[in-house]
């Protein structure tokens, strides 16, 4: 008998057999002596332990069935073959109590364990919930500030129901002087959101058209930002191709828009205003950038599926596919986000409260952080020579398909002159 351990648990055991099988694909034809024989790798090795547990270590057999039953992964460290990992597949059991004795045999099967592939969340649908929720705390933490700012005249304005077809100001009478001015300057800055760019249409399908704004003050005054935000991004709609330029010059125009409006020193009215405008540039950029990486992540699914897919049928007869998208490359994605991730810190300056601006910014990090652990499994190679990139991909056990993923992974400029150091994807 020899020692051996399972998950720590010392085992007086014999080795009852092991060995290991070829997996051979055996192809047999009619009117041809023979076979054809393809080898298709080693099965899994397996060892049939039996143990003993007698005397004082009689009780311990018991800890050792539960473990077995309960456990799914094991190590097992064997005095002829070293530590090994896998599972354990069958047990068999025969003890004597007056004796206190007991043998345990078990089938010990190597592998490695089962990896789940991580699921991949829908970044767009996530960041559209968060927009939705992000412009409702918006709309009450600028309730609240009015709220601390004006005292008892709150109430008289807060509550009161806006005609959407008439201006701020001339619905309200009998205000303060205070409240007036508070009155007035919202009136002033909800026009001016209102009428920046108010020649771009919105598309009947833009997400800001499903929100439902509130009557009131702070209703009037968000609806307004909002849809400025979403002209803003039907504007620059065209340059959604290129994903940073895209999220750049959103973020330029909103900065250059904060630069004009307010009346310095920023307070007050002005103040409230500003939190929510910056609130609802941020939830338009991230909602924006949300997309882009929803549709970034199917282009890329899609070319992984492609790539798996044969390039020549039974016959010879090549298979065309369909054109691979480019997929954003991991410049791309820090950039994007950290651009997004700056608006949204300004953002949250402004109101600590507003939860699904944090929350949004986690989603975005989430989404590129598992984008970019795909890196992992990146290995740099050195190219002897100048060679077409669909070459370097087959010489090293890929998918030609695989050349449109490397090109987002490298700054190659003639795919079929590739040459030096590149990244390329593990297999």
């Amino acid at each position: 008998m020899a020692d051996a351990y399972l998950n720590g648990i010392a085992l007086d055991c014999e080795t009852i057999d092991d060995g290991f099988r070829k997996s051979l694909a055996v192809n047999e034809f009619p009117y041809r002596d023979r076979a054809v024989i393809g080898d298709m790798g080693l099965e899994a090795v397996r060892i049939r332990l039996r143990c003993y547990f007698l005397a004082d270590r009689y009780e311990a057999h018991r800890a050792l069935l539960e473990q077995l039953k309960n456990g799914k992964r094991f190590e097992l460290d064997h005095p002829e073959y070293g530590l090994m990992s896998g599972a354990v597949q069958s047990v068999s059991v025969r003890r004597d109590e007056r004796k206190r004795t007991a043998e345990i045999d078990l089938e010990f099967v190597e592998g490695d364990a089962e990896i789940e592939a991580a699921p991949v969340a829908d970044v767009a649908a996530g960041a559209e919930s968060h927009f939705a929720t992000g412009l409702s705390s918006a709309a009450d933490d600028f309730a609240g500030a009015a709220t601390a700012a004006l005292n008892a005249d709150a109430a008289s304005i807060l509550g009161v129901e806006l005609d959407q077809d008439q201006g701020i100001l001339s619905q309200f009478t009998g205000l303060s002087r205070t409240a007036r001015d508070y009155v007035r300057r919202i009136d002033t800055v909800e026009a001016h959101f209102a009428q920046t760019l108010n020649d771009v249409a919105l598309p009947a399908n833009a997400l800001i058209s499903t929100i439902e704004f509130g009557r009131n003050l702070p209703g009037r005054l968000l609806g307004a930002v909002a849809r400025c935000a979403a002209r803003y991004s039907t504007l620059l709609a065209t340059t959604r191709t290129a994903p940073a330029r895209f999220i750049q010059s959103l973020n330029d125009g909103f900065v250059e828009l904060d630069a004009a409006l307010w009346i310095a020193p920023i307070s007050g009215a002005d103040s409230h205003a500003r939190s929510m405008f910056y609130a609802a540039a941020a939830l338009e950029t991230g909602v924006q950038l949300g997309s882009l990486f929803g549709a970034d992540q199917d282009r890329r699914t899609a070319q992984q599926q492609a790539e798996s897919e044969p390039g020549f049928d039974i016959s010879g007869q090549y298979l065309r596919s369909a054109s691979a998208e480019a997929v954003m490359n991991v410049r791309e994605i820090e950039t994007t986000l950290a651009t997004v991730r700056g608006l949204i810190d300004t953002a949250v300056d402004l109101s600590r409260s507003n939860d699904s601006l944090k929350q949004m910014a986690e989603l975005l990090l989430r989404h590129a952080t598992q984008i970019k652990l795909v890196r992992e499994q990146i290995v740099r190679i050195a190219l002897a020579n100048a060679t077409p990139l669909h070459l370097v991909c087959l010489h090293n056990g890929l998918s030609y398909r695989a050349a449109e993923r490397i090109m987002a992974i490298n700054a190659i400029a003639r795919p079929n002159f590739t040459s030096g150091s590149i990244d390329i994807y593990g297999r």
